[in-house]
């Protein structure tokens, strides 16, 4: 089994990047009132995170409120205005996503200082190495 530090590395990003653009777009939504998706992308440019922002798509957006509707989050209209549901105003009252968001970076920062303590770890190997093949080659001359 392997596994790659990259990838890993990449989806402990996208998983926070999902979280908290989900807190985000309840936030947004916290009035109850429908709000149509222009004006919901508007505000969203508000409160979002400025590493997401240039990083977050239209389509990143859609699928974040497919998915909120999805699970009961927040409902859509024919004419496509969202509002927010009951059950969506109980998971942004108790911070469920929010937590989510927070635990991930959390574990995405941790995995990043791992990367580098390996890295640092690696190159103090090679060095004791080159230290002993340098003592070895001295002492036998």
């Amino acid at each position: 089994m392997s596994i790659s530090l990259r990838t890993n590395s990449k989806d402990g990003l996208s998983t926070y990047r999902k979280h908290h653009l989900y807190s985000i777009i309840l936030e947004a939504l916290v009035d109850g009132q429908y709000c149509l998706p222009q004006y919901l992308f508007y505000t969203l440019t508000t409160y979002i995170n400025e590493e997401i922002k240039w990083n977050a798509t239209i389509a990143d957006i859609d699928k974040a409120i497919t998915y909120l509707t999805y699970i009961g989050m927040v409902e859509v209209k024919e004419d496509t205005s969202i509002r927010i549901t009951k059950t969506g105003l109980e998971a942004l009252a108790d911070c469920r996503f929010q937590q989510l968001a927070s635990t991930t970076f959390f574990n995405y920062r941790s995995m990043k200082n791992t990367e580098i303590a390996i890295i640092f770890a690696l190159f103090s190997l090679v060095v004791s190495l080159g230290t002993l093949v340098v003592t070895t080659f001295n002492n036998t001359n």
